[in-house]
């Protein structure tokens, strides 16, 4: 099949359909890498991505605006335009957890934990991590609370790390919600 220059921009080159593996053999033309070639039966675009061989020549279609898909969350075939690659995988869990008990939230994925919890008393309660279950090395107090109503406690817990609410009171628990990031 013969190729056209156009007379308008020289450096596309125009076929009656899809560009072709090869153009030696029809008019002796190497191609390079980024050539563009026009598609005029449809006005599809095309670029030369790969020229190493030039008997089997890659190219790639430009998608023009009003082809480009809106991108679809629910999209599980993963080859599609419209698929979102990386989607974030979030959890939540809402368990309340033992007081002055060590707890791990998750071995694998950070989380930002939030517990609200009625005082009665001016206890103190406090939010601790640590890389232990013993919660004695690297511990760390994360956010305390001691004023007696609904008060919340929070705080961002690495992957791994032991969780402990720590107290010396009986607060009731009246919500817990774990997010995994």
């Amino acid at each position: 099949m013969a190729l056209d220059v156009t007379s308008t921009i020289s450096n596309i080159l125009q076929d009656s359909g899809h560009p072709q593996p090869s153009y030696l053999v029809s008019d002796s033309r190497a191609m390079y890498p980024g050539q563009f070639m026009l598609n005029n039966l449809n006005n599809d675009l095309y670029i030369c991505s790969d020229n190493s061989d030039q008997e089997n020549l890659i190219w790639n279609r430009l998608l023009r605006e009003d082809q480009i898909p809106q991108s679809d969350w629910d999209q599980t075939d993963d080859e599609a335009l419209d698929y979102i690659k990386n989607k974030p995988v979030r959890s939540a869990s809402y368990n309340a957890p033992v007081l002055n008990v060590a707890f791990q939230i998750s071995e694998t994925r950070d989380a930002m934990a939030i517990y609200s919890f009625e005082l009665v008393t001016d206890d103190e309660l406090e939010f601790m991590i640590a890389d232990d279950e013993l919660m004695s090395v690297n511990a760390q107090l994360v956010s305390m609370i001691g004023a007696v109503g609904i008060s919340s406690i929070s705080g961002f817990v690495l992957a791994g790390k032991w969780c402990q609410l720590v107290t010396s009171g009986s607060p009731s628990m009246a919500i817990s919600q774990v997010v995994l990031l």
